[in-house]
């Protein structure tokens, strides 16, 4: 379990339709943050609205605010920003990290439906695959790059869960190991790369 720090929440959405709004928002963001930094609590802001442009706060200005002491999330990327000689990276809040391993999971062990628990699963199971490394850089989700190791985590944990309930349609799965599990899930995973190379074997035989 990783050691958290406490935090104050500001998931805050902004009607766009009106420039004065935006603006509005976009000041009562800055006070809220700006005064999280005397209290010794760390603000978690996920700013979810796309684009990037509509956004109700960007990377750089809640670093600012909030002297370093923000864990933010986007809907859109966001670069990285320097504040105080430190480079800060910014978290991407996106339904890409659940979705791809939900499904993979929910076919592979052939789920007859969809379950309120297996989709508690996959957050969870999200949540456990953020490292110390990457919270340490005030990730709220694992790096991007490793999205395909942390989908087969999430499709794992998701056929474990449909066993549970009994909502699973291929019975031969439960007698695997966690391992075993995996290597089956690696062996199902899609790879562009497979693709090409077996192009690339077939123009070579012409």
């Amino acid at each position: 379990m990783l050691n958290r720090p406490a935090c104050w929440d500001y998931p805050l959405r902004v009607d766009h339709s009106r420039k004065a709004s935006s603006e509005k928002w976009r000041r009562l963001t800055s006070i809220l943050l700006f005064s999280v930094n005397p209290t010794g609590f760390v603000a978690k802001y996920t700013a979810l609205s796309n684009p990037s442009e509509k956004s109700e706060c960007n990377f750089e200005d809640a670093i600012n605010w909030t002297d370093g002491s923000v864990l933010f999330a986007s809907g859109s990327p966001f670069p990285e920003t320097t504040y105080k000689g430190r480079t800060y990276t910014p978290g991407q809040g996106n339904n890409m990290y659940i979705f791809p391993g939900l499904g993979l999971g929910t076919i592979l062990c052939g789920a007859t439906k969809v379950t309120d628990a297996m989709i508690l699963t996959a957050s969870e199971a999200l949540a456990s695959c953020v490292t110390e490394e990457e919270f340490s850089r005030g990730l709220l989700y694992p790096d991007v790059s490793r999205i395909r190791s942390v989908s087969l985590d999430i499709a794992r944990e998701v056929i474990r869960t449909a066993q549970k309930e009994r909502v699973d349609g291929i019975k031969d799965l439960i007698s695997l190991s966690d391992a075993q599990l995996d290597e089956y899930i690696k062996s199902k995973i899609y790879n562009p790369e497979d693709l090409k190379h077996r192009l690339e074997a077939e123009f070579s035989k012409l």
